[in-house]
């Protein structure tokens, strides 16, 4: 625990309007754009919005509720086979 309160507190969250960061991950919400150590990083929509969520709620547990809410919305019934 103390070394998981120690890297929360180290990770800066700078949400700067539409820019967030975390450690060395970026993401810039407006341009859907998202770099780690000044590189860029491809993401699907799907895999920005779930980053943001979690950039925007770090050290946060989300649960699986707030996550299919935020991300996939109420409708999602799960993924057909």
């Amino acid at each position: 625990m103390a070394r998981v309160r120690s890297a929360l507190r180290r990770a800066r969250l700078r949400d700067e309007g539409q820019r967030l960061e975390v450690a060395d991950v970026v993401l810039d919400a407006r341009a859907r754009r998202v770099t780690r150590g000044g590189r860029p990083v491809e993401l699907t929509p799907r895999e920005f919005d779930l980053l943001e969520l979690f950039m925007r709620h770090t050290g946060v547990a989300l649960s699986r509720e707030r996550r299919l809410k935020a991300v996939w919305g109420y409708e999602f019934m799960g993924a057909r086979t």
